[in-house]
């Protein structure tokens, strides 16, 4: 869904972006390619300092939760946040973004493999597999302000038991419902109760606990329609926000571990198997070897020493991506 590399060659009323630039681009499913077309309202220049595997990362993921988070969400200091998939990309998006908002209590899920990594930049964290609901009642026995739920299925009704009266209930995504496993009857079942599940939200009980349900699907946004010139700058106006953040080093995207098309199946397994915290990405050469990043603690002490090149560990949240472990030059890219 998404790219980074060098503008090769530009239509007769293209006037946003010129051959040469470094751009990161929204496509639609056809990214996974040495070169792609895209429509001209889906390009953007990125920052000089931003590296093409950075920015390879950074579009789908920072633009969905600052959406979620500030547009949608509306989310203010005191208040408390509760997402799913803490190590993801949007996860970790989520924690770095939320962490602008004074005075915040944030609560997420991940697996228990990643916990070590995440523990110091969210307040409480839980195991998806889990109910987590009673813990999570004591720890806010109001309820949850925002709750931003990738995952559906089980969790939106507990979603909305954990919901704050006047709380918002955010769904972008369905991944428990969509990766049950069609070969056992069990999860056929279980698969088929979580669609009908998640069909059956009471308007009545929405109405007399005055709480919000939103849906957010950034990919429909970016290309239903074709797109539209208020689209773009709307998402503009978001990217030239985050790029800001970035360049202030209060932002800064995690590359898990990069790949080459032809180990593709290596990295999809890093992502099915839920190893990644941050971005995987694939590059289009067969003559490199999988860069697997160094772990957020190997690094810690760097970023502490290095207040120029990184945003502190009070306001960067997991951030594993240093130059050091780049073996080639951006150059390099398509």
């Amino acid at each position: 869904l998404e790219c980074a590399g060098e503008v090769l060659d530009i239509g007769p009323n293209v006037t946003n972006v010129n051959r040469g630039d470094r751009v990161l681009a929204f496509s639609r499913f056809n990214a996974w390619a040495q070169q792609i077309v895209c429509k001209k309202d889906v390009v953007f220049k990125i920052p000089n300092e931003m590296t093409f595997r950075e920015a390879a990362g950074f579009g789908m993921a920072y633009i969905t939760a600052y959406i979620l988070l500030f547009e949608l969400g509306q989310l203010r200091q005191g208040q408390t946040l509760f997402f799913h998939s803490a190590g993801g990309g949007v996860g970790v998006a989520l924690t770095q973004l939320s962490k602008l908002v004074n005075n915040l209590t944030v609560i997420a899920t991940a697996s228990r493999h990643k916990f070590d990594v995440l523990k110091n930049h969210i307040h409480y964290l839980f195991e998806h597999d889990i109910d987590y609901t009673e813990d999570i009642k004591k720890i806010c026995p109001e309820g949850i302000d925002l709750i931003l739920d990738c995952m559906g299925g089980d969790d939106c009704e507990r979603g909305l038991n954990l919901l704050k009266f006047n709380g918002k209930y955010i769904m972008y995504g369905m991944s428990s419902v969509l990766s049950w496993n069609i070969k056992n009857l069990f999860g056929i079942t279980k698969g088929l109760s979580q669609w009908w599940q998640n069909d059956k939200v009471s308007l009545k009980r929405l109405f007399e606990d005055s709480k919000s349900v939103h849906g957010f699907n950034l990919f429909q946004l970016l290309h239903r329609n074709g797109g539209t010139i208020d689209t773009r700058r709307y998402i503009g106006d978001i990217l030239q926000k985050l790029f800001n953040l970035y360049e202030a080093g209060k932002i800064k995207p995690v590359v898990d571990s990069v790949y080459t098309f032809e180990q593709v199946n290596n990295a999809i397994s890093q992502l099915t198997e839920r190893k990644n915290i941050g971005k995987v990405i694939l590059e289009p050469f067969s003559n490199i070897k999988p860069d697997k990043v160094k772990k957020f603690k190997e690094t810690q002490k760097k970023i502490n020493h290095t207040s120029e090149e990184h945003s502190s560990p009070e306001t960067s949240g997991p951030d594993d991506d240093n130059e050091d472990k780049i073996q080639h030059s951006d150059g390099e890219h398509a």
